[in-house]
């Protein structure tokens, strides 16, 4: 059976940093994820997929969150895309698309 489990600290830290960047508030968004799920057909131990979800538009997605896969660059991507919604800000297309997590634009 699949469990709900406490992202890591780390995570969380760079989820919030990226919905801010990307224009979002974070209290907007809910966070969670599931062990023992996968996208593929046989489930490992270390499986695991990040459920988010935005409060103001419904808008669930899911990401392949096992261990070496960087499932907040897609969330990012998916933000920047305007996934989730529109935030209302204005991107300058000239930036990076995606920064070394901890550091600011």
């Amino acid at each position: 059976m699949p469990e709900i489990i406490a992202l890591a600290v780390d995570r969380i830290r760079d989820f919030r940093e990226t919905v801010r960047d990307c224009g979002y508030s974070t209290d907007d968004f809910e966070l969670s994820e599931i062990t023992g799920k996968s996208f593929g057909d046989e489930i490992e131990a270390d499986d695991r997929i990040v459920k988010v979800r935005r409060k103001k538009t419904g808008v669930t997605r899911y990401y392949e969150g096992r261990y070496g896969i960087n499932w907040i660059r897609e969330f990012e991507s998916n933000l920047r895309g305007n996934v989730f919604g529109f935030s209302g800000l204005i991107y300058d297309s000239r930036k990076p698309f995606s920064r070394p997590y901890g550091q600011h634009w």
